[in-house]
């Protein structure tokens, strides 16, 4: 169970990085990515290691809340969050410009996901969504 819960969380952080990280220089990405790693009580080590996981049957139950925290923690740092607290496509096409399938995608998974109240579950349901959609 551990070890795909480190290919879930690789993948994951994966997918949100993949559309805001080239907008953002590298010092600053480091610094956001130490944050949100200390506000979840992840190690630097830990998160090395996720990182270099393959990707692999990925078992949703498995997924530690502090995962999903630190995604939701990267959304803010990163500011493609709306006053309500979810994905506001406008703020991610400012950072990375969005092709029109991506657009639709996000417009997809928004309209499934948006509404929830726990924001650590919303950013890793959103995720999740946008990386099976963009997979395909």
């Amino acid at each position: 169970m551990f070890d795909r819960t480190k290919d879930t969380f690789a993948a994951i952080s994966f997918a949100l990085l993949l559309v805001c990280v080239q907008s953002f220089p590298e010092d600053e990405m480091d610094e956001m990515v130490t944050k949100c790693l200390t506000d979840n009580d992840i190690e630097k080590a830990e998160y090395e290691t996720l990182l270099s996981q393959n990707n692999s049957n990925i078992d949703m139950d498995s997924i530690d809340k502090k995962y999903k925290c630190y995604l939701h923690c990267m959304a803010t740092e990163m500011h493609i969050l709306d006053s309500n607290g979810h994905v506001d496509i406008e703020l991610v096409n400012e950072h990375e410009e969005l092709t029109p399938k991506d657009r639709e995608v996000f417009v997809e998974c928004k309209k499934i996901h948006d509404g929830g109240e726990d924001f650590c579950e919303y950013a890793f349901s959103m995720t999740m969504c946008l990386l099976e959609s963009l997979e395909s």
